[in-house]
Parts: C-alpha cells; structure tokens; sequence
C-alpha cells in the first residue's frame, strides 16, 4: 500500500496472506488452526492473540504446522477455524552447499 502525503510518497509492505498455527491433529476433512496474522497486517504490527487454550512451554524443542492462504480474507488474529484439507501447510527447504 503507497500513500502519498504532501512531502512525497512512502510505501508500507503488508502481508499478502493470512497465517495459521494448526492445532491439534489433523482430521482428513479438517485441519484446526488458530489465525495468527490477517491477510493485509502491516509489516511490523504489534498483533495480541489471547487465548487461553494455547500455551508456549519456554526452553523446550517445538515444532508445530503453519498455513497460509491467499483467499480467506476475514480472518482476525486468534480464532480458531476448521479449514478444507486443501489448504498447504509452509515448508521450509534446506539447502545444502558444496
């Protein structure tokens, strides 16, 4: 998004996809997931998720299911949806150099 104020333009990058935290196992027709960032957050916002049911356990290996999805537009930080099996959980590659 540009906005164009009087001294000039400046651009704020914004999130181009709405991010989940699967919880739970995942159901072959659902995946339970919590909404952890709204598709169009602005880079560096401050986003509070106040759940009760979800607790982090400091000093301990973790490891847990991201989705993203371009088309769901509604979702707000913190509610917990049944998404379609459809929906791709990110990965991240490594890779390995000579």
């Amino acid at each position: 998004m540009c906005v164009q104020p009087a001294s000039g333009c400046w651009c704020v990058e914004v999130w181009p996809r709405t991010y989940y935290l699967g919880i739970g196992q995942p159901a072959e027709d659902k995946i339970a997931a919590v909404c952890l960032v709204p598709r169009g957050a602005e880079e560096g916002a401050t986003l509070e998720i106040d759940r009760d049911d979800l607790q982090l356990v400091a000093n301990r290996p973790v490891s847990f299911r991201l989705y993203s999805s371009l088309t769901r537009t509604e979702d707000r930080p913190g509610q917990v949806w049944s998404l379609p099996p459809v929906m791709r959980a990110c990965t991240r590659t490594r890779r390995s150099t000579p």
